[in-house]
């Protein structure tokens, strides 16, 4: 566990402007905070904060990136979201620093008031679908070129660009790609045309944290203005919320009497940026769900 020094002084830096107060920032331990950064909860005084690194050579504007993405929900939603106190790239890394949210307890509560802050979230709209720069999905590029509808959005921003490089890496067989075209050419029909909502784009059970009052704290955005069904759909992709989480969503922002039905296919997304990032285990899941709409 280290910092190096231009790293460090970087940090202190940032937490003089954010405190105004003058210490020498020191690690406490190494945390979870995705899989493919390194990070740190950091001791400045008497209080504490989360620090995140990562290369800019590998992963060029990932933070900028989380940075935006963060600072957008903040002003989109009651949710807790964590706030960015400082971001940089020194050399060859990069850091985010964030405030350290300490774990708390799970409740019933925590769940509605979770669906709740999402619901609150996707209520917010766009003329377009899209954003107007790109972000990443895990240690991916997400592109988000802005789109009129949400068929052509998610044909050639999210599942075009996970399927050129799949097949460049020799994961799809050519009997899967031709699903695949057969599933393009119905997703006008198979697709729901609704405004855009912002979502968050990531939004599995590891990417919120109960604090210590019990309230969640949303982490790790990948957000665009989307179908907000892609949240929905990513939450029951590894294990799914308790169903009190769906029936408050619904009691905010009722869904149609359909929507689960629709989920597999949004799920398309995230399931071919695992089988880049992680490899063929997950093409059973893949064929699986191009099955139901083929």
């Amino acid at each position: 566990m280290f910092l190096t020094q231009s790293v460090l002084k970087s940090i202190n830096q940032a937490l003089y402007r954010v405190t105004g107060h003058s210490h020498t920032a020191q690690i406490l331990e190494a945390v979870q905070g995705g899989s493919i950064n390194r990070c740190y909860k950091l001791k400045y005084g008497k209080h504490c904060f989360f620090v995140k690194l990562n290369s800019t050579v590998s992963l060029p504007d990932l933070f900028e990136a989380e940075s935006k993405g963060l600072n957008t929900l903040q002003r989109a939603t009651s949710l807790k979201i964590p706030t960015v106190l400082g971001a940089g790239n020194v050399g060859k890394e990069q850091y985010l620093l964030l405030e350290w949210i300490e774990p708390g307890k799970v409740s019933f509560k925590s769940f509605e008031k979770l669906a709740e802050g999402l619901a609150e979230m996707h209520s917010q709209s766009a003329d377009r679908f899209g954003l107007n720069y790109s972000n990443y999905m895990g240690a991916l590029a997400q592109y988000n070129e802005l789109k009129n509808t949400w068929t052509e959005f998610f044909i050639t921003q999210r599942l075009l660009p996970q399927l050129r490089l799949a097949n460049s890496r020799g994961l799809l067989m050519p009997s899967l790609i031709s699903q695949f075209e057969d599933l393009i050419k119905l997703l006008p029909n198979l697709a729901d045309e609704r405004p855009p909502s912002l979502v968050h784009g990531d939004f599995w059970r590891g990417n919120y944290i109960i604090n210590s009052d019990g309230s969640a704290v949303v982490i790790d955005p990948a957000i665009s203005f989307s179908n907000r069904e892609v949240d929905l759909a990513m939450s029951k992709l590894f294990g799914g919320f308790d169903e009190r989480f769906y029936s408050a969503y619904h009691a905010c922002f009722p869904l149609d009497n359909d929507w689960e039905h629709r989920l597999p296919l949004w799920n398309l997304y995230p399931l071919l940026v695992h089988l880049n990032l992680f490899g063929a285990s997950y093409l059973p899941q893949i064929k699986t769900s191009l099955k139901r709409f083929l």
